[in-house]
């Protein structure tokens, strides 16, 4: 993990759109200044049972990455997360798997 020690000014927006869905959209606009790289990320939740949260973000350097969480038990959550950059030759996936217990 970089830490960028004050090098990047960020600047983020959030709209619920569902309450009943929990459904939303979100922005982010990431300005490097050593670099001058700036990354815009979009990215949308979607809740299609209560139990259950599936999330998906796209930026403009081509990362793609999307997540599955269900909740099991009251305060017991399984996330299922993917990652990918398009934009190499590779294109290697990352594949995650979390089982959370929150108090």
């Amino acid at each position: 993990m970089r830490n960028n020690m004050g090098d990047t000014v960020k600047a983020s927006w959030y709209q619920p759109l569902s309450p009943l869905t929990n459904s939303a959209i979100a922005a982010e606009l990431s300005h490097s200044i050593f670099s001058s790289e700036t990354i815009f990320t979009l990215g949308t939740q979607y809740s299609p049972f209560p139990l259950t949260l599936m999330k998906a973000r796209m930026s403009s350097n081509g990362k793609l990455g999307a997540l599955v969480r269900q909740e099991l038990v009251p305060s017991v959550y399984l996330t299922i997360a993917g990652d990918v950059d398009v934009r190499t030759e590779a294109r290697s996936a990352k594949l995650g798997l979390s089982l959370a217990i929150k108090p």
